[in-house]
């Protein structure tokens, strides 16, 4: 069950555009990018290898990565929120894992911040969300579509 993963570190349009929505502050993102790749927390450019480390290796972004068949054996549960910062690249590799033929649901909840299931576990659809991880989790359960935001 992949909720609400950071796959991409160099930072996509929705982090802009959705930080008017999402609680996660966006400079603390970077901050976190920034230490998880050994990089210079000051570090301004992403393009400057040497301050900021390499946030294209396929181990810091697995959005990177060239294949991904080894994982097709793999069922995957991919949730994200419309409106969380992380959003574009969670749906992006959702696709990705399609293309490289894993087994995957995808499933983005409309209006949803990051990880809104353990925000709002008792109010729609927080429990909904709760209730297809449990069943993907067991296996075998189908879980219940929500349909893509358009």
């Amino acid at each position: 069950v992949d909720l609400s993963e950071g796959l991409d570190g160099t930072f996509r349009m929705s982090m802009q555009v959705n930080s008017n929505w999402d609680y996660l502050p966006l400079d603390l993102v970077h901050i976190f990018a920034r230490l998880a790749v050994g990089a210079d927390a000051e570090a301004e450019n992403a393009e400057d290898k040497d301050k900021w480390g390499n946030l294209l290796d396929p181990d810091f972004s697995p959005i990177f990565a060239t294949d991904l068949r080894e994982l097709s054996s793999v069922p995957f549960l991919v949730i994200a929120g419309e409106v969380e910062i992380l959003a574009d690249q969670i749906i992006e590799f959702g696709h990705k894992l399609k293309e490289e033929g894993c087994q995957v649901e995808l499933q983005v909840y409309r209006d949803m911040v990051h990880v809104f299931p353990t925000m709002c576990p008792y109010q729609s659809p927080g429990p909904m969300c709760v209730e297809n991880i449990a069943r993907f989790a067991r296996g075998g359960e189908q879980v219940v579509p929500v349909p893509l935001p358009e």
